[in-house]
């Protein structure tokens, strides 16, 4: 996940990583920090290498590659 930030980081993202712990906490991290997506990368992400990219306005989720996010965020 980590490695994820520092790539949005170098596309020009403003990122920030909300370390470990239960999801809700980071989520609410999220929505206290004014985030407008959040980048979630638990264990189905990890085995099939993807990500899931959650809009907090519309709740819409799109589980892709980085560089899909990347376009859809651009």
């Amino acid at each position: 996940s980590l490695k994820v930030a520092d790539d949005l980081r170098h596309q020009g993202f403003s990122v920030v990583h909300a370390g470990g712990g239960a999801a809700k906490r980071q989520f609410k991290f999220a929505d206290r920090e004014n985030a407008r997506f959040v980048v979630v990368i638990g264990d189905e992400e990890r085995a099939s290498q993807t990500l899931t990219l959650k809009n907090l306005a519309t709740g819409e989720q799109l589980h892709c590659s980085l560089e899909q996010a990347i376009e859809h965020l651009s």
